[in-house]
């Protein structure tokens, strides 16, 4: 029996503002956190300068898209 499970990654920036600490400390956080209007965090990758969040699929579009249209 195969399983599919379908995420999202958000590779952040690696010349971007946030540092190691900051995006330990969004992991955290976001592993804390449950709430019905909060994608939920599956897990991360922090390998050398490389910073991944992965996050529960949610097919209809980021909440950016539905903002700015």
């Amino acid at each position: 029996m195969k399983l599919l499970y379908v995420v999202d990654v958000k590779q952040l920036d690696r010349n971007g503002l946030q540092g190691n600490r900051e995006f330990l400390v969004e992991v955290l956080m976001l592993r804390l956190l449950h709430h019905p209007n909060l994608v939920n965090l599956i897990g991360y990758c922090a390998d050398g300068d490389q910073r991944l969040l992965v996050y529960d699929f949610m097919p209809l579009g980021s909440l950016e898209d539905h903002l700015h249209g």
